[in-house]
């Protein structure tokens, strides 16, 4: 994939990093390890409120999956989309509390004649400097003080492996772009190997204060092709638009689709690489962009994540473009309030982006 630098014109401020990397042991202490034989098993083990934990699943003759639950249910799985016998994932725990770490067979995976054991390890991480990543199973850590209101892109361009990017508040995860890497080659050809891919995660922090910024290895990476060397640039993004409004069941209907619907104008420039964002808590969002002859160009649903619409657009001419804001329902409802951006992003990306997919624009 070619990288794309950020334009200079969109910066008004940019940080190079050199990450910060956890020695994970806990103090005075060896790391945790709970063992089993595979089936669906579930261990116990209390996190403290605050700590960062890299919990680790290496098992014998099968790819496994790990879940972490709490009381409530499940809150995050680790899997190996690479075929691989460990599975890891990192997190902050926001109380001081029991949680369920529950191992699997990955039913997709091919499992090898027995014994099927495994360990899990549990392991506090410990921050200390470190120029590269020198084991993939750990994070990369930053302390970045970010301010409220303003619009930051994080983008994090890796050598031999695919970043996964996290932006901690206190034992809070705020904001997480996991990179998604190749579709799985099951004749093993297509690990990483001398590739630079990035992933770039759009941040808007809700206070003044200092963020953990995490970088982590994402699971199809080709672990022994190191040094796994890294850089992460923060740059403050001005939007193009930027407001917040409601959809109701009084607004007009969208004749292509049928939901209710607002109009939102902005002129793009040719060449140029937008990110709009469609943002609600209360509804499913749907981002329509015509040109000024109200020529559908390109829709998205989900591209920003969860229920959240995103778009990636490089105009091929400037123009007046229509952004339509609307529900994924396809009638007149109260929907509710939504957030609307339109940010000139060189390296924007869809939250679902494949690294290797060169074209992330409508054609001309």
């Amino acid at each position: 994939m070619r990288i794309q630098s950020l334009v200079a014109a969109l910066l008004t401020s940019v940080i190079g990093l050199v990450g910060a990397a956890p020695s994970f042991a806990q103090k005075d202490t060896k790391p945790i390890e709970l063992k089993g034989e595979a089936k669906r098993n579930a261990h116990a083990y209390k996190l403290e409120r605050g700590a960062t934990y890299r919990l680790t699943v290496k098992a014998e003759g099968f790819v496994p999956i790990l879940h972490l639950a709490d009381k409530f249910g499940p809150i995050s799985s680790a899997f190996n989309d690479a075929g691989q016998n460990h599975a890891s994932l990192v997190f902050s725990s926001r109380e001081t509390m029991e949680y369920q770490l529950i191992v699997e067979f990955d039913p997709l995976a091919r499992i090898e004649k027995g014994p099927h054991t495994y360990t899990i390890t549990i392991e506090k991480a410990n921050f200390a400097a470190e120029k590269d990543i020198k084991d993939p199973l750990k994070i990369n850590a930053q302390t970045v003080k970010m301010v409220a209101g303003k619009i930051y892109a994080i983008t994090v361009k890796a050598l031999n492996f695919e970043p996964d990017i996290r932006i901690i508040d206190g034992a809070k995860v705020v904001a997480q772009r996991d990179n998604p890497g190749p579709m799985p080659d099951p004749f093993g050809k297509d690990k990483l190997d001398k590739r630079e891919l990035e992933t770039t995660l759009t941040f808007t922090p809700t206070q003044t204060k200092d963020y953990r910024l995490l970088v982590t290895v994402g699971p199809h990476s080709k672990h022994d092709a190191g040094p796994l060397n890294y850089t992460t640039t923060i740059a403050e993004l001005k939007p193009e638009l930027s407001l917040t409004a409601k959809i109701t069941k009084n607004d007009p209907a969208y004749a292509p689709h049928g939901g209710s619907h607002h109009v939102h104008e902005v002129k793009l420039e040719v060449g140029k690489t937008y990110q709009i964002d469609m943002i609600s808590k209360t509804f499913d969002t749907y981002l329509f962009l015509e040109n000024s002859n109200k020529e559908v160009l390109v829709s998205n649903d989900d591209g920003g994540g969860d229920l959240n619409a995103r778009i990636i657009f490089r105009p091929t001419k400037t123009d007046t473009y229509r952004v339509i804001a609307t529900t994924f329902a396809r009638e007149r409802i109260d929907a509710g309030e939504y957030t609307l951006t339109v940010l000139q992003n060189a390296n924007a990306q869809p939250f679902n982006a494949n690294p290797f997919k060169k074209d992330l624009f409508p054609p001309k």
